[in-house]
């Protein structure tokens, strides 16, 4: 589930609605010879857990098989791969019915512990303290396994010039139920156009995603917690800085076609169609040649391009970051980012 918020949403009530989204949810542990798959659904204690084909396509897709192959096939087949990869062990030693409703939402690793989404918020609020109750969602995406969320407050904002005035804050991808636990960037929007671009810090010795821990870890709950608000006061505190960088590169020239064409190559994003699409975005924007000009133009195919997929849009976003604070930092680890996702 996607969607653009109309009316940005404060964080208090961001909790409060993902703690009803997280209470819609009930874990059901099993052990890995208890996983059976048939052509309906997971047989457990005498009934039937009903499983949609959107989920198994999602289960194909966290073993890393090929789902939209494997999709096309019939109930039978499908059931009968994923009792493969079961029998493998793909869904870990201690796998972790997810069900809403009597219907299989996925099957997570047991043997983590899933920090849950209003947790996790809870977390990022106190990593920013004083500020939380200025942060704002501009957009979310929720699925079974977590969120992806962009927030910003009116606390960290800048004119790059005249009228064109630009907010930064935190984009958050939780995994709940992924593999993954949770990545915290920093986030620019740029409010005349609502586009956005993310940034990872390459920071040697910070962190760049929480860890996830063992179901039986000791205080595993405040621990993971507490690396939700290391990472979130890790990149909310270097904001203002970046806004700085952002505001300089309108002042740098640049040959955007052939900048937006090296960058793309660079980070292995170049086709035809991509660089098309960037050049009408760069031109309906005044065709500016300077660094911000090609900016803008990757932030707004990113943010407002649906026909692309969700993997090319934000690997353009990223893009953009990595472009917009090129001055500051580059380096190849840095562009690893793009693969990464």
């Amino acid at each position: 589930m996607s969607s653009q918020v109309a009316s940005p949403i404060t964080m208090r009530t961001l909790i409060a609605v993902s703690e009803g989204w997280d209470n819609e949810l009930t874990e059901i542990p099993i052990t890995a010879a208890q996983l059976h798959f048939d052509i309906d659904g997971i047989p457990h204690d005498g009934e039937l857990i009903r499983i949609a084909q959107e989920t198994r396509t999602r289960l194909f897709e966290k073993i890393g098989a090929p789902a939209r192959y494997l999709e096309k096939h019939t109930p039978r087949f499908q059931a009968t791969a994923l009792a493969e990869h079961a029998g493998r062990g793909d869904f870990g030693p201690k796998p972790s019915l997810v069900v809403r409703n009597g219907e299989l939402v996925t099957v997570a690793r047991g043997d983590l512990f899933a920090l849950s989404n209003a947790a996790m918020l809870r977390a990022v609020a106190e990593g920013v303290g004083d500020y939380a109750e200025t942060l704002l969602m501009t957009d979310i995406e929720r699925d079974a396994e977590g969120l992806n969320i962009s927030l910003i407050s009116p606390s960290k904002e800048i004119a790059v010039r005249p009228g064109d005035v630009v907010q930064s804050g935190l984009h958050i991808v939780h995994e709940r139920f992924g593999n993954q636990a949770t990545v915290i960037e920093a986030f620019i929007y740029r409010l005349i156009c609502s586009n956005g671009m993310t940034r990872r810090e390459c920071v040697p010795n910070g962190i760049k995603r929480t860890r996830k821990l063992p179901i039986d870890f000791p205080n595993n709950r405040e621990l993971q917690m507490d690396q939700v608000r290391q990472l979130t006061r890790q990149n909310w505190n270097g904001l203002q800085a970046q806004l700085g960088a952002l505001r300089a590169s309108s002042e740098r020239p640049a040959h955007v076609e052939e900048l937006l064409s090296r960058w793309l190559q660079r980070g292995r994003l170049f086709s035809d169609s991509i660089m098309q699409r960037l050049l009408s975005a760069w031109r309906n924007e005044g065709s500016e040649n300077t660094q911000y000009g090609a900016v803008n133009a990757l932030t707004a195919v990113a943010t407002h391009d649906r026909d692309l997929s969700e993997r090319h849009r934000r690997a353009l976003a990223t893009l953009a970051g990595l472009l917009a604070f090129s001055e500051v930092h580059i380096c190849e680890r840095c562009f690893s980012v793009l693969t990464g996702r």
